[in-house]
């Protein structure tokens, strides 16, 4: 059986490294941010060098890459993320003023190629609401 994977989303600065963080020590979990390993390597360089585009390209790229990852540790040890595809998807989409719904059935991914948390935790501007 695996174990729970939390992931705790939201806009820049809305708290979600502080608040991960926390709830990962309280649960004893392995606490990961997203871009995780060579991704987070070449962050500063993609955002500050890329277009929009390419710069939501590299953020589901580096999301595939975690959820390999996190598929593999998650069959020793509980894990709570700040970032996944979600905060990549909405962000860009609204950005470029398309449905987000639409947005997101249409990704160049498979949908089994994420693994998908048990839960979801939204900050917003220092609250926190809950998605299942």
């Amino acid at each position: 059986m695996t174990q729970p994977f939390i992931v705790i989303e939201g806009m820049d600065g809305a708290g979600k490294s502080e608040v991960s963080a926390r709830v990962a020590a309280r649960l004893g979990a392995m606490h990961l941010e997203s871009p995780i390993k060579a991704f987070k390597e070449i962050r500063q360089y993609v955002d500050a060098n890329l277009c929009d585009k390419g710069r939501f390209l590299f953020y589901l790229a580096s999301n595939l890459d975690l959820s390999r990852y996190t598929r593999k540790k998650r069959e020793i040890q509980s894990i709570v993320c700040a970032r996944y595809f979600y905060s990549t998807i909405i962000g860009y989409a609204s950005r470029q003023g398309l449905d987000i719904k639409e947005f997101y059935k249409n990704l160049p991914v498979e949908s089994d190629e994420f693994e998908v948390p048990n839960l979801t935790i939204w900050t917003l501007r220092g609250k926190v609401d809950r998605a299942e």
